[in-house]
């Protein structure tokens, strides 16, 4: 592939919105800024970036004001070895994002990996999140033991990149996380794997994986007192729908909404869906 930080400008570009960078802790954070309105930012899951929301950028910037951001190690965002990837860090980059566009509150949108920032979020920076959108997300991240050999410090980024970091590795990984296949197209296969060839992304995620594993928020979750809406496939894998059932029954003000032959990226699978659920709930919020 040619050069990866071009492709992925290129691709952000094509979504006819800003694309912003503000330093945070030794990392540089890259996000979108889309729309206008009451805002709302979409963090994506571990290994996605920004892209991810492509349809959420399109379908919603009419009446929202988006901010799409690639998390550490991530999209456009840094890689350096010198920051922390602890889920903590992810969200005080989250609330730097927000402090540098002058926004005190919004609404925090996350897919797996990111709805735990999101919800990490709603626990350090209470006042900066005025709702929660959690779509396939865990409150406690537990590795299973084969991705441990990736913990490796000298064997773990090569593991990555022969397994994970091609077009077939990013197919594979498509296939398990999505019930619906037939959005598994070359476009989006690339749009995935472009970030991922950036150097030093693989020594980033290995530094990540072992900073994020064992994290728990299990006993902060009575404290998460934001109107929440939980979206979860019924056929998902990853994060199964029994994590959305127990979320449903520990935070104190949510509801679950429950998606038929959907996986675990719904916004990607149904956007249409998607779309018309955020736009409800974001408006019945003001």
């Amino acid at each position: 592939m040619r050069d990866p930080v071009k492709k992925c400008t290129e691709i952000v570009s094509s979504f006819g919105a800003k694309s912003c960078f503000v330093k945070c802790e030794k990392a540089h954070i890259h996000y979108i800024c889309a729309g206008h309105g009451k805002p709302v930012v979409l963090l994506h899951g571990f290994g996605a970036w920004s892209y991810g929301w492509r349809n959420q950028i399109k379908g919603l910037r009419d009446c929202f004001r988006l901010l799409s951001i690639d998390l550490k190690g991530f999209g456009l965002s840094t890689r350096s070895l010198r920051t922390s990837y602890t889920v903590e860090a992810h969200a005080r980059a989250v609330a730097c994002v927000l402090d540098h566009e002058g926004i005190e509150s919004a609404t925090i949108v996350g897919n797996s990996f990111g709805g735990i920032v999101a919800m990490t979020m709603a626990v350090l920076f209470p006042t900066k999140v005025e709702a929660l959108i959690l779509l396939a997300a865990p409150f406690r991240i537990e590795l299973p033991a084969i991705p441990r050999c990736i913990f490796l410090p000298l064997i773990g980024p090569k593991l990555a990149q022969w397994f994970l970091f091609n077009e077939n590795g990013v197919e594979d990984v498509m296939r398990f996380n999505y019930a619906n296949h037939s959005i598994i197209t070359e476009e989006a296969i690339n749009a995935y794997l472009a970030p991922l060839q950036i150097r030093g992304t693989a020594s980033a995620w290995v530094k990540m994986l072992r900073q994020i594993d064992g994290f728990d928020l299990s006993d902060r979750l009575p404290s998460i007192y934001q109107r929440t809406l939980l979206i979860w496939g019924e056929l998902d894998k990853t994060v199964p729908l029994s994590v959305g059932v127990e979320l449903s029954e520990r935070l104190p003000n949510a509801e679950l909404m429950v998606l038929s032959d959907v996986g675990h990226a719904p916004h990607e699978e149904c956007p249409a869906l998607i779309n018309e659920a955020m736009r409800k709930f974001l408006l019945g919020l003001y």
